[in-house]
């Protein structure tokens, strides 16, 4: 089980990267497609796709507490230049045919070496985003990608992932 922690009382922007033409890359939009009927006052889905950097006014003028990024990703370096790609699925991941989820808060990341066709680091577009949001809480939820052929479908896996995250995400903020 993804668990987040709770958002009830803030604002939230949930910023979906990713590429929903190259199989597993459309983890963030796949869940960006489930989370958009829930767009009310407190809550700003946005499909940030290849270009997540033009979702940056958006952001910026809802003014959020919170911003969640969605992507896939194949593997994690951390601010001290550590390799985490620890992705093992859990026993219930493992159970229920998920692809793997890892969350990161904060900026405890420097690169990540996405399975997209984005090309800006996301830890720039942060950081540009918190030049003007100074308390921005930022979480991370990263998925693990397998497949990134161009023209394919997204794995059965990536899609119970994708339900899974949104299921959370939910459950943080009501």
């Amino acid at each position: 089980m993804l668990s987040l922690p709770s958002l009830k009382d803030k604002k939230v922007v949930f910023l979906a990267v990713g590429n929903d033409m190259n199989g597993d890359d459309a983890f963030g939009p796949l869940v960006y497609q489930y989370l958009a009927p829930f767009k009310n006052g407190a809550f700003l889905p946005l499909n940030g796709g290849q270009m997540p950097e033009n979702m940056t006014s958006k952001i910026k003028s809802f003014t959020p507490d919170v911003l969640i990024i969605a992507d896939a990703a194949l593997g994690i370096i951390t601010q001290n230049g550590q390799s985490d790609l620890d992705f093992k699925p859990t026993a219930k991941a493992k159970s229920n045919g998920a692809a793997p989820l890892k969350i990161i808060k904060g900026s405890d990341f420097a690169v990540v070496n996405f399975a997209t066709t984005h090309t800006l680091p996301l830890n720039i577009l942060i950081n540009f985003i918190k030049r003007d949001l100074h308390k921005l809480e930022v979480i991370f939820i990263a998925c693990l990608a397998k497949n990134t052929d161009f023209g394919s479908s997204p794995s059965p896996a990536v899609k119970k992932a994708a339900q899974i995250a949104k299921a959370a995400i939910l459950s943080s903020i009501t």
